[in-house]
């Protein structure tokens, strides 16, 4: 006894001479070419949102991949990065009471986030103030400026590397 499994495909694409090429609307003339084949049976919205699904998915990679490379750059200019930033008065009395690789961490998370903001303002400016907020945020957090009382005792001074003797 032989079993033959039918195997059913869903393509979308015009067939010329027996072979499935890719379909250019007409009415679009700049448009891409759509040539797509998907095992299994779909109507035409399912399939266009399967692969509006795909494209999400495939697109959202790529933004957090941006994401580690702005942050692991960030990261990588330790030495520079947190001691110019430290020479400013207000960054390095604000963070005064955190460690110099957390001070790191905090200033880098804020960059990316400050780098990432930029271009969600063009395409949706909502998510670009929330992102934008989000990378003042952890500056306002460890800053004394939320903190400050009527009376705040004296602080010793920041001593920086090139001023130690």
């Amino acid at each position: 006894m032989k079993i033959f499994i039918a195997l059913q495909y869903t393509a979308v694409g015009v067939v010329e001479n027996g072979v499935l090429q890719a379909y250019s609307a007409n009415n679009f003339p700049t448009a891409d070419p759509i040539a797509l084949l998907r095992k299994g049976s779909y109507s035409l919205r399912h399939l266009y949102e399967i692969e509006r699904k795909d494209a999400n998915v495939h697109t959202w990679k790529y933004r957090l991949l941006g994401l580690v490379q702005v942050f692991a750059s960030a990261m990588t200019l330790h030495p520079d990065w947190v001691t110019i930033f430290l020479q400013c008065q207000w960054i390095s009395s604000n963070l005064r009471r955190c460690t110099r690789l957390w001070v790191n961490l905090v200033l880098s998370f804020s960059y990316t986030l400050l780098v990432l903001s930029v271009p969600w303002f063009f395409h949706k400016p909502v998510f670009g103030a929330i992102v934008l907020v989000g990378a003042i945020f952890p500056l306002l957090h460890y800053s004394t400026l939320l903190t400050r009382r009527e009376y705040t005792p004296e602080r010793v001074p920041y001593v920086r590397f090139n001023n130690m003797r």
